[in-house]
């Protein structure tokens, strides 16, 4: 679209800038008077780092799911906008820190797909500003069909009116099932507490931890001179170069500290409510944060947080994903896009190969596969390679399909053996008798010459 578009457009507005941190922040957030939001509260901030850098961190695949299992699809030409560059502008890790900064922050965050009208094939994925986004329910039908949802852009003083099909709508939590629900705005009160919490810190800090104190004099002051001397004790008691000093006190006058201390306020239990409250509206561990684990390994840590907290909003941008970016014949024939979170959910590397021998020698995997798990290209062997180059195995393995074939074959030579004709035999004892009767035909003869 015309208003996603870079170059001349943006030298017209002839502005500027320079590295003032609040006016970028105006400009490219939108977000006035950052030091007063939600966002720049501390476990706030955390939390939403925390989710970002763990789901902008994860790729994206598209698969397609058959009889025979899933395989993955290199050649679609969405792989570029899903792995190399989601927009002209943004990689993909900066494209889904936006996406979760918004959703989290406004309670929801709507992505513009840009279309190819010759083609019908996507262009680009544009998240839009959610200040200048209003949600329209259409259950009139004045722009079209009825019970209709657009989203009105507001940009450059125009309204652009979007269709539901040309977006993508990441939500957080939602009652309707079209607006979502903002954090900042369901623990507005516990964030405000934290934030009053830490200027607290700040000012205790700034004055040198040191307490209030009642000023006692004799006499009467006009206001005037009272706020002179106030500023005084003020310099010489709480001024942080004046900590560990000597403080010299007028005659008359007597410096009596406040004893009201952050024990006694139980400062750091009611901030430890803050913290836990909105780390669990998150989602977030407390690990995250600073505290002690309760799990054994960092394995057992990423398993949970990927099951308590990513997968469900991984789920939900997995299904956003694959109905709005692939065409229904593709979504019929198994087509998905999934988030790859095998790197999230990696073993140690003696736990992976002792996972992988198993697999290989059940018949699960094949080594191909095992090394193409491990980041390993897959190796073609022949006879001809040298000896270190040649992969070995056991040699009493055999191949899945051809399992109880050895006995088939041994049953096979048996049976043929026993067909045969057995081979011909001399008769032995025929040969003697004839021989007998030659030798008796032989004496009765001469016995009758005789």
């Amino acid at each position: 679209m015309g208003f996603f578009k870079r170059g001349n457009d943006l030298e017209k507005r002839g502005r500027t800038f320079t590295f003032d941190q609040q006016e970028m922040i105006d400009f490219f957030t939108g977000i006035e008077n950052f030091a007063n939001t939600p966002a720049n509260e501390a476990t706030f901030y955390i939390c939403l780092r925390v989710l970002a850098d763990a789901i902008s961190s994860l790729g994206l695949d598209l698969k397609q799911e058959t009889d025979k299992g899933m395989f993955n699809k290199n050649a679609h030409y969405l792989n570029y906008f899903l792995k190399v560059r989601p927009n002209v502008h943004m990689s993909p890790s900066v494209f889904w820190t936006v996406v979760v900064y918004q959703m989290y922050y406004h309670g929801q965050s709507i992505v513009y797909i840009d279309i190819d009208n010759t083609t019908g094939q996507i262009k680009g994925l544009y998240p839009l500003d959610m200040k200048n986004v209003q949600i329209l329910a259409d259950d009139k039908g004045i722009f079209g069909s009825e019970n209709s949802i657009y989203y009105v852009y507001s940009v450059g003083g125009q309204q652009l009116y979007l269709k539901e099909t040309q977006c993508l709508n990441f939500m957080s939590m939602t009652t309707d099932g079209i607006t979502g629900i903002a954090i900042k705005d369901q623990l507005r009160t516990v964030v405000e507490n934290s934030q009053h919490g830490q200027n607290f810190v700040n000012k205790q800090f700034k004055n040198g931890l040191t307490a209030s104190a009642v000023l006692q004099y004799t006499g009467d002051i006009n206001h005037e001179n009272e706020r002179v001397m106030k500023e005084r004790f003020e310099r010489m008691a709480n001024s942080p170069e004046n900590i560990g000093k000597l403080v010299t006190m007028p005659l008359g006058f007597s410096l009596q500290p406040i004893k009201a201390t952050m024990v006694d306020s139980q400062f750091l239990e009611l901030n430890e409510l803050s913290i836990q409250m909105i780390a669990n509206a998150f989602g977030v561990k407390g690990y995250h944060l600073g505290k002690t684990s309760t799990f054994t390994n960092v394995e057992q840590q990423q398993e949970d947080f990927y099951r308590n907290t990513l997968a469900p909003i991984l789920t939900k941008y997995e299904q956003e994903l694959t109905f709005k970016c692939l065409t229904e014949k593709e979504v019929k024939s198994g087509f998905k896009i999934k988030f790859n979170t095998s790197e999230l959910l990696r073993s140690d590397p003696k736990t992976r190969a002792e996972v992988a021998k198993l697999y290989k020698e059940a018949g699960i995997i094949s080594a191909a596969e095992a090394r193409k798990d491990e980041g390993r290209p897959v190796y073609e062997a022949d006879e001809n390679s040298s000896p270190a180059e040649r992969l070995t195995v056991n040699g009493a393995t055999i191949f899945v399909d051809q399992i109880g074939m050895q006995w088939e074959q041994k049953a096979k030579e048996s049976a043929d053996n026993k067909e045969e004709k057995p081979t011909e035999q001399v008769d032995e004892t025929q040969d003697n008798l004839e021989g007998g009767e030659n030798i008796d035909s032989g004496k009765a003869k001469g016995d009758s010459e005789d």
